[in-house]
């Protein structure tokens, strides 16, 4: 509270927190980043490696946890139409997923964004990839 009025900054920070998009967005390119790294891929290529199962589970678990979560079409099956929609929905948005993981306290920024990356047999492939901290504030933090 400053002369009686809400700290706008804290408020913003707590809507933050409490946005289930951007708490998806930083789940999905986390786990993305991880698993496929720089790799150039098609919504149908997550999909296949978010479907895999042994015994009846997720192979991957975050990765489908996430991908289920975005791009669930009717009947509760994952489908590439709705990641590629998502995507495009949320293409150039740059997010910290480093903040992702409740369990780090002060963790390093690591902002990534999803980006178109060319097409590969008429399929439109996606690439994550990190944003430097330059690029976003180039006059510097403070």
């Amino acid at each position: 509270m400053w002369l009686g009025v809400a700290d706008h900054v804290a408020t913003m920070e707590r809507v933050r927190k409490n946005d289930p998009a951007l708490s998806e967005l930083k789940a999905l390119l986390g786990v993305w980043r991880n698993d496929f790294k720089d790799k150039k891929v098609t919504a149908s290529q997550v999909i296949r490696a978010a479907n895999e199962f042994d015994e009846g589970e997720p192979v991957n678990g975050p990765l489908h946890d996430a991908v289920h979560t975005v791009a669930t079409g009717h009947g509760g099956r994952i489908e590439a139409r709705a990641l590629g929609f998502w995507l495009g929905k949320n293409e150039g948005r740059v997010v910290n997923i480093a903040d992702a993981d409740e369990e780090n306290d002060e963790p390093d920024p690591v902002f990534v964004t999803v980006k178109k990356a060319g097409f590969l047999h008429g399929q439109l492939r996606w690439q994550v990839f990190s944003v430097d901290q330059g690029e976003l504030f180039p006059q510097g933090v403070g």
